[in-house]
């Protein structure tokens, strides 16, 4: 049907007051149509979408009431506007029932003609600002889709470039951690400073693949935080524990000059990433000897302000407005310090997610102060630091395999690399591990033996790891026997979707320390 241009139905059954009307609207650029009767004009209304309707009251068989009530029972025309006009039916009964049948006017007959026109062009008027309203939606309907599309091909990309880029790292990283683990014989100090740098340099690489997954999550609105009252002498605590040593090793000076009892609503998490992003830039871009302070304080408005100032080598006025830009490293990237260029980016989005703000003050070669401003919170439904789930800090010192009872171990993974990766690090525990190349020879290794804990890729030839997993669940054998995830599957909608099938999830590259501490806590 074509709506681009407007059509008028006059219903009469005089000719004569057809041609009277069609003729004094010629002067609209509109398409008449005619009906003499009722039926006629449901004919025409079967295969047209009419802007206005003019119809007559009196008309023999059927009046203008009940052709009106059956023309708006038409789903493309059950919004058209129709005027009655009459000269029998002027009495205030007929024009409620007029009104009651769908009409949004009542005209008598003799009609001012100048009236009539005024009113019709403001019809025509409503029915052009409504076909350009719904080409607007339609067009923004459109653009979403293609958004959709575009939002959904560039989440399978990242995806799938997460997953080719973490399973080689993941040999990279982990056989770095095994080199760095070996005692006997044990490394010079040339050889350490060589595995030192491929883990630094591995290390790299992931958190710019992290960071880059992050800010792309947070601009398609994939990121989800939970606010919440938290302590946030509890969150810089955990922060600065975290980085001493690392400020320790750059010989620069941490420290805290508040420890009021603060609280602020917050993502825990998302805060402490914040804290970590900006102090450790703190440290990064300092001077030798340098210093970083933390510092918080009530604002006005109940707003509290936590600042990160530190003594290194600031920001260059000139470079000011691209400090929250991605992938600028505001010059330094010709500089022997690492850095993605994408870390206050992301911290300028995570605070706006947690209804806060983030801003700077820099002299060139005098240093910085990054500051945030929160929400200030009620001290009421604290968020503890034991209610918070933390990555693994456990130790990755070997097991005394002494005291370890030994158990059987089922590692399903089909890269031979990663294969090796954990047989080697299996060589340094009590316990037997077992290793299946596909998923297939996975299910008849654990239908032959009964395994104490399955390790269990998910991208696998054939059948992948979640249904391999969810077959062995069917079974009372593994029903609730451990099964731990371990995968390039990194991204969040991966874990969602593997929540409760599996009793642990850990990311490759693997940190063995998380690997250890998991055995410990399910193997005992």
């Amino acid at each position: 049907m074509n709506l681009t241009h407007p059509k008028i139905l006059i219903v009469d059954d005089q000719p004569n007051n057809l041609k009277a009307f069609s003729k004094l609207l010629s002067e609209f650029n509109v398409d008449i149509m005619t009906a003499q009767s009722g039926n006629e004009a449901l004919q025409l209304a079967l295969d047209n979408v009419f802007s206005l309707v003019l119809m007559d009251v009196q008309m023999p068989d059927m009046n203008g009431y009940e052709a009106a009530e059956l023309l708006l029972n038409l789903e493309h025309n059950q919004n058209v506007p129709i005027i009655f006009i009459t000269a029998a039916y002027k009495d205030k009964v007929h024009q409620i029932k007029g009104y009651r049948s769908g009409a949004v006017d009542y005209i008598e007959k003799p009609v001012d003609n100048i009236i009539l026109l005024s009113k019709v062009h403001v019809f025509i008027k409503l029915w052009q600002q409504q076909q350009e309203l719904q080409e607007a939606v339609r067009l923004l309907e459109e653009q979403k889709k293609q958004l959709d599309s575009a939002n959904k091909a560039k989440s399978e990309f990242l995806s799938s470039m997460s997953h080719e880029l973490r399973t080689p790292l993941n040999g990279i990283l982990g056989f770095g951690q095994l080199l760095k683990l070996d005692s006997d014989p044990p490394l010079s100090e040339e050889q350490t400073q060589s595995v030192d740098y491929i883990l630094s340099s591995g290390q790299h690489l992931l958190n710019l693949i992290n960071d880059v997954l992050e800010l792309s999550a947070i601009e398609s609105g994939k990121l989800e935080v939970s606010i919440e009252n938290v302590h946030l002498t509890d969150v810089i605590d955990d922060t600065l524990s975290l980085l001493s040593p690392i400020a320790t090793t750059a010989n620069i000076q941490l420290q805290c000059q508040s420890n009021l009892a603060t609280v602020v609503t917050a993502d825990y998490m998302k805060l402490k990433q914040l804290l970590i992003n900006l102090i450790s830039n703190a440290i990064k871009y300092n001077k030798p000897k340098g210093s970083v302070t933390v510092d918080y304080a009530q604002t006005d408005h109940d707003r509290v302000k936590i600042m990160v100032t530190d003594t290194g080598i600031g920001i260059p006025k000139n470079q000011h407005t691209k400090v929250f830009s991605a992938f600028n490293r505001l010059g330094k990237e010709t500089t022997s310090i690492e850095g993605t260029g994408v870390g206050l980016v992301v911290c300028k989005k995570l605070i706006e997610k947690m209804n806060g703000t983030i801003g700077f003050e820099s002299v060139d070669e005098q240093g910085s102060t990054f500051w945030i401003e929160l929400p200030l919170g009620k001290d009421e439904k604290i968020v503890e630091k034991s209610e918070v789930v933390e990555e693994t800090k456990a130790s990755a010192e070997i097991q005394d395999t002494s005291e370890v009872i030994a158990k059987q171990v089922l590692y399903v993974e089909d890269n031979p690399a990663n294969a090796r990766l954990i047989e080697s690090f299996f060589t340094r525990q009590a316990h037997t591990l077992h290793i299946a190349k596909t998923a297939e020879l996975g299910w008849d290794a654990a239908m032959e033996k009964d395994y104490d804990l399955i390790m269990m890729d998910l991208h696998l030839p054939g059948m992948d790891g979640k249904q391999l997993t969810q077959k062995l669940r069917d079974t009372e054998r593994y029903k609730t026997k451990v099964i731990i995830a371990v995968t390039a599957n990194a991204m969040k909608h991966d874990i969602e979707a593997a929540e409760n099938l599996f009793d642990d999830y850990i990311t490759k590259p693997i940190q063995l320390s998380e690997l250890q501490a998991v055995i410990n806590k399910r193997l005992g």
